[in-house]
């Protein structure tokens, strides 16, 4: 089985967000695989593993680029290394900062992200109104979610939303 390398950076947007809608409404004891994601959206679009996937255009719809990501990785892998993910505007604000005045030459984590808003960076863009007064809360919720799911030695800069 391949190895898989920001995976994510490999599915369409649409399918990312169908991917974490599953991902949202499934049980906490209940894997979502890419298997299950391509169950549940036969279900939803009404088709059954009998029935035709449809390419629009030249480009796969989103069951047809689903079943090719099974082919390529199998049916038993998890949906979520498939969920692109992006930070808030609010935390891309603080990872760009960062990245505009770098303290040395190692690669920006997102622990030295962390440490940043645990130094205070957030109430210094705060004082400088590049984010409002209540943001530093969900930033800190939103970094922890991030490193948990990723790791503290994650590299922060891909994570940057360009909006």
């Amino acid at each position: 089985m391949p190895i898989l390398l920001h995976a994510d950076a490999r599915v369409s947007e649409e399918l990312s967000i169908v991917l974490e809608a599953l991902l949202s409404e499934a049980q906490r004891d209940e894997p979502v695989t890419l298997g299950v994601a391509r169950e549940r959206l036969r279900r939803t679009l009404g088709a059954d593993e009998h029935s035709p996937v449809r390419r629009v255009g030249s480009d796969p719809s989103v069951l047809a680029e689903l079943e090719t990501l099974i082919e390529e990785f199998g049916a038993d892998v998890a949906a979520d290394d498939f969920v692109a993910v992006a930070a808030s505007a609010e935390l891309s604000e603080v990872i760009e900062a960062l990245l505009d005045h770098p303290a040395d030459d190692e690669t920006l984590t997102l622990a030295r992200v962390r440490e940043a808003i645990q130094g205070g960076l957030a109430a210094l863009m705060e004082a400088r109104g590049a984010l409002e007064a209540d943001d530093e809360p969900a930033l800190r919720a939103e970094l922890e979610a991030l490193i948990e799911r990723y790791g503290p030695e994650t590299p922060a800069e891909p994570l940057l939303r360009f909006d």
